[in-house]
């Protein structure tokens, strides 16, 4: 097996808890955990870390999945790994005094491997919509800067090496009076801003995205803002980036809703694009959610699987979910998830008509061995299982929905091709 860089990874992997969980990534984490599942399964075929090598691009967002096609009985082992400690990640630049070091829940101790549970879950081939946002009602002011400090914030450093990343953001509002967002599919101004504070250019070729409807969103004292932004550098022709600054109305590169990206890995000569591979930097994101402290939706998480997969084998998954506020998540009663596996593919003997595969699965977390509450600072591995019998050979979208009152409170997605 290889590490994302393309260095051999030599087996056995250190059992976990031979590292304390301060000092290591949540990348080599889930690569124990890889090792593991492989040792409790020899009779799966082996799997490469990482994304498909070749694959170039920005990671590609949700969509909702409508069409599915008749599949085998698929099943879905749910289990839980939970730590009362986090995993280290790329922290928050300091800020003014309202940005202290407090807001960042505390760090301690190893993580638990638990059995996975494979009981009470179906079949289930569509990923559940958005619930509809709150809009602010006419007359309400617009957000400011000001009326934020930075809860969270981190970024995922890019497996494929391909030059794209994804850094998440936590706002929380510390305004007296309610505030609105524009609701768009760009979310708020974002720039990459060097060591200097000095804004970098944003070569952004795509065009701006759509007004959505509600226009605006309305953000009430102490709730939680949630979102993410997709960026990458051509670092021969700039440089190298020191944070990536967040604005609500005029830009501001001083701002002090900033996520340092100081210690993130990025590549030399990022992945060309076509034509548009003559950019700078590119940066573009997204308002995920508005939520309470304490309810699902308040919760990061991330997404890890492996890069193929062979038909009717296993496919392996890892959902590491935090807790980066100040308030315990309950995860009692417990929620349902969503998985899923797309794959769009050539049907044959008829061109150029392509044809989706869906297969998924809907079911509850592995709840009993789960902690009832997830603690500020802590985090929670889910490892998963997916039955890819039925499935055809082709680039797909695998997706993970954790669903509060049958509702997604958070979605993910993770690009695999399937192999014959």
């Amino acid at each position: 097996m290889t590490d994302p860089s393309g260095t051999p990874h030599p087996r056995p992997v250190p059992e976990v808890g031979a590292v304390p969980d301060h000092e290591r990534s949540v990348d080599s984490r889930l690569r124990q955990y890889a090792q593991q599942w492989r040792d409790r399964r020899p009779d799966e075929p082996d799997v490469e870390w990482g994304w498909p090598a070749g694959r170039t691009g920005a990671p590609k967002r949700t969509g909702v999945l409508v069409l599915a096609a008749a599949v085998a009985v698929v099943m879905i082992a749910v289990g839980a790994i939970w730590s009362a400690g986090r995993p280290t990640r790329t922290p928050a630049v300091a800020g003014p005094p309202t940005v202290a070091a407090s807001s960042t829940p505390p760090r301690p101790t190893q993580p638990v491997l638990v059995p996975s549970n494979n009981s009470h879950i179906r079949p289930f081939s569509q990923l559940l919509p958005e619930g509809t946002k709150v809009g602010a009602p006419n007359g309400t002011r617009d957000c400011a800067d000001s009326d934020f400090v930075l809860q969270h914030g981190d970024t995922q450093e890019d497996p494929e090496r391909s030059g794209w990343l994804n850094t998440r953001f936590l706002l929380r509002s510390t305004t007296r009076t309610a505030c609105a967002l524009p609701n768009s599919a760009d979310g708020p101004n974002m720039q990459l801003v060097g060591p200097d504070d000095e804004a970098l250019p944003n070569d952004r070729w795509f065009p701006a995205g759509p007004v959505m409807f509600p226009d605006k969103l309305l953000v009430r004292p102490g709730l939680l803002v949630a979102g993410d932004a997709q960026w990458a550098v051509q670092q021969d022709r700039t440089q190298r980036p020191a944070a990536l600054v967040l604005n609500f109305g005029a830009d501001d590169p001083h701002s002090p809703l900033r996520v340092s990206v100081t210690g993130v890995a990025i590549a030399a000569h990022p992945a060309p694009d076509d034509e548009r591979d003559q950019y700078r930097t590119v940066v573009t994101g997204r308002i995920l959610s508005i939520t309470d402290p304490g309810s699902l939706a308040s919760l990061s998480a991330f997404l890890k699987a492996p890069a193929t997969v062979k038909t009717g084998a296993t496919l392996p998954s890892w959902v590491t979910v935090s807790n980066d506020t100040n308030t315990p998540v309950k995860l009692s009663p417990c929620p349902e998830v969503v998985e899923q596996l797309r794959v769009v593919g050539q049907t044959k003997g008829v061109k150029p008509v392509k044809t989706d595969i869906v297969i998924g699965v809907r079911g509850p977390l592995n709840c009993g061995q789960a902690p009832k509450s997830l603690a500020p600072g802590s985090s929670i591995t889910f490892e998963m299982a997916l039955d890819t019998a039925g499935q055809q050979a082709g680039e797909g979208m695998l997706s993970w929905q954790l669903l509060a009152s049958g509702k997604p409170a958070l979605t993910l997605t993770w690009l695999v091709t399937v192999t014959h």
